[in-house]
């Protein structure tokens, strides 16, 4: 009886290095997982192309830890620049992250030589374990190991074991860790698991070659308006469609704004907006629906050491109500000088156009 062969790549940290953390990747209706790190001092997911591909582009996926902090990919790299090995593109993509998710961005991928680890993970059987993240938060360890190494070198096959837990398509993009007793070696990311094309095979890609590609790409700085007063830093709020993210809110020429629906256990979707620079006082904000969107009231917040995760608590600045049938809503305060902000919409039922603060 064969056992189930998975397809996965290798990205590769440094003996000893931090490790890259393991979010939920979810795309529409596809979902699957990635790898999040800092590179060029930029927040920064690698995530297989498929899952975050559709309709042959690249779409602007929503993203969460096991802690369930988020996110959002943008700015998504199309070809040409893309991965190839031997002239044949990879399935990898790239993608700036953004939201409170970013400032968990603390670890910095090294580079080594993946070629003697794995040739020693095959001939002494070290057990290896897929590191899958739930669509709720959880983390889910599945053992495996190496089976096989390409002679091209670039390649190799992990197994799990018959009739342990499955690993389905939605888990491209896992994790494939090194479970080791040495501290230095415990959870070494050796793969990224790209595609599982049924229960028997599927091939493999070593992704210190994506690394060394990784390294050799310009910087992804943050592509903001520089004219735009404000950025979106944070949010708090279900998104079925990821065309249709949260960053959209401050592109008017998005094809959609924010479809959002509000956490379980919460009655509010919100928006976080710090100046693009320093402090600015604001005294006023105004929030457009899409078509047939309802609203029920906007407060807005202030947080006065700006610290966007922990921190003190939120300042009340206002609260407005709606009125059956508006599309717009604009409330006006005292006067608030600030780092941070917060938009909260109570009982939002539909699309969300655009917010701005004022």
């Amino acid at each position: 009886m064969n056992r189930p062969m998975l397809l996965a790549l290798v990205l590769l940290v440094a003996h000893g290095a931090a490790q890259a953390e393991a979010v939920r990747v979810t795309s529409g209706k596809v979902s699957g997982e990635g790898w999040i790190f800092d590179a060029h001092g930029v927040c920064m997911l690698v995530t297989p192309r498929h899952v975050v591909e559709q309709n042959g582009r690249l779409t602007t996926p929503m993203l969460v830890d096991a802690a369930g902090v988020d996110g959002q990919g943008v700015d998504a790299v199309a070809a040409p620049d893309t991965l190839q090995v031997g002239g044949a593109p990879m399935d990898v993509a790239r993608l700036r992250v953004v939201g409170a998710l970013s400032a968990h961005c603390d670890d910095d991928l090294g580079y080594e030589d993946l070629g003697p680890t794995l040739d020693r993970v095959r001939l002494t059987g070290q057990p290896l374990y897929l590191e899958k993240v739930q669509a709720g938060g959880s983390v889910e360890l599945v053992p495996a190991a190496v089976a096989t190494i390409n002679r091209d070198r670039h390649r190799f096959t992990v197994s799990t074991p018959p009739g342990g837990a499955q690993v389905i398509a939605s888990d491209s993009g896992s994790p494939v860790r090194l479970r080791s007793t040495s501290s230095v070696e415990q959870g070494l990311p050796l793969g990224l698991l790209v595609e599982v094309l049924n229960d028997t095979d599927s091939m493999v890609l070593r992704m210190d070659v994506i690394q060394a590609w990784l390294r050799t790409r310009p910087a992804m700085a943050p592509a903001a308006d520089p004219a735009a007063p404000f950025r979106i830093v944070g949010w708090s709020g279900e998104t079925p469609d990821g065309h249709c993210g949260p960053t959209n809110l401050l592109a008017p020429d998005a094809a959609c704004g924010w479809r959002a629906n509000p956490l379980p256990n919460h009655t509010t979707v919100d928006v976080d907006l710090a100046p693009a620079s320093g402090e600015r006082a604001i005294s006023g904000v105004m929030v457009r629906l899409e078509a047939g969107g309802r609203v029920s009231g906007v407060a807005v917040e202030a947080r006065p050491d700006g610290r966007i995760i922990g921190g003190e608590a939120w300042d009340a600045l206002t609260y407005c109500a709606a009125s059956p049938g508006d599309t717009a809503l604009t409330c006006s305060f005292a006067p608030r000088t600030g780092s941070l902000f917060r938009i909260r919409l109570d009982g939002l039922d539909g699309g969300l156009r655009s917010v701005s603060l004022q």
